[in-house]
């Protein structure tokens, strides 16, 4: 999550308008009166304490690569604007309920979402609670094949879906090694909050372009994952498989 976010901008742009509202507030009410001025202030301060109401909001997302919860991820959800706790959970038991729209930056590919754990660990008590309910904000730097794969709705009968978050894993820790994205990359990743191909019509067209990579991902799938189990699935779970793999190659 970006430090300075536009609602946290907001919210502190609303406070300092309040605060230096009430600090004339004398010289107001004689130039206005004495309830407009406060009306004033009231109002940009219920602005500001709804922009920075943070409760349930994501502002990291981690894998963890060792211990005993390896391979899954710890959350680090805001109860407030100063306070924070983190949360443990298995990627195949989270999924996104629902995308909230172009709610902050206004691009088309640009959403916040509504991230469901099934089940997850809150460390700070160490209780395992279900049906967790937080946000992801919209303008927040992200992997986006890695989000794709968290908000991803799994099959619980999947036998791939564990060899596929390691593959992820994979993927995700060498962008981290260096330091991620670089140069138009870089810029695109950090202004939209996406990296790499944005969307199915994009990787299609780049497939159509390099035909070599078709040959090259289904040999390497059916290295990963082994032929018998590929012609054993179901032809929509092949597709979002080789989909998936073949954005987390690029």
């Amino acid at each position: 999550m970006k430090t300075l976010s536009a609602s946290r901008l907001k919210g502190i742009g609303s406070f300092t308008f309040a605060a230096l509202a009430y600090s004339n507030l004398s010289t107001l009410s004689l130039m206005l009166g004495p309830t407009l001025p406060m009306i004033s202030i009231v109002g940009a301060a219920m602005v500001g304490a709804r922009a920075l109401n943070e409760q349930g909001l994501i502002s990291k997302i981690e894998y963890l690569t060792e211990g005993e919860f390896k391979n899954q991820i710890r959350v680090t959800v805001n109860a407030s604007p100063f306070s924070s706790k983190t949360c443990i959970m298995n990627p195949k038991d989270t999924m996104s309920l629902c995308a909230l729209g172009a709610d902050d930056m206004g691009g088309d590919d640009l959403e916040g979402n509504i991230l469901h754990a099934k089940y997850y660990i809150d460390e700070t008590s160490g209780k395992i609670l279900n049906n967790g309910l937080f946000r992801v904000p919209a303008d927040a730097f992200r992997d986006k094949i890695t989000m794709e794969w968290i908000m991803a709705v799994k099959n619980e009968s999947s036998e791939t879906d564990a060899a596929f978050n390691e593959l992820i894993i994979k993927r995700h820790k060498a962008l981290a090694s260096t330091g991620g994205l670089t140069g138009l990359q870089k810029y695109n990743a950090e202004s939209t909050g996406f990296a790499n191909f944005g969307d199915e019509e994009e990787l299609s067209e780049y497939l159509k372009k390099n035909p070599e990579h078709v040959d090259d991902t289904l040999k390497a799938m059916s290295k990963q994952y082994g032929q018998e189990n590929l012609e054993k699935m179901r032809p929509t779970e092949f597709y979002r498989l080789y989909r998936d793999y073949s954005l987390g190659r690029l």
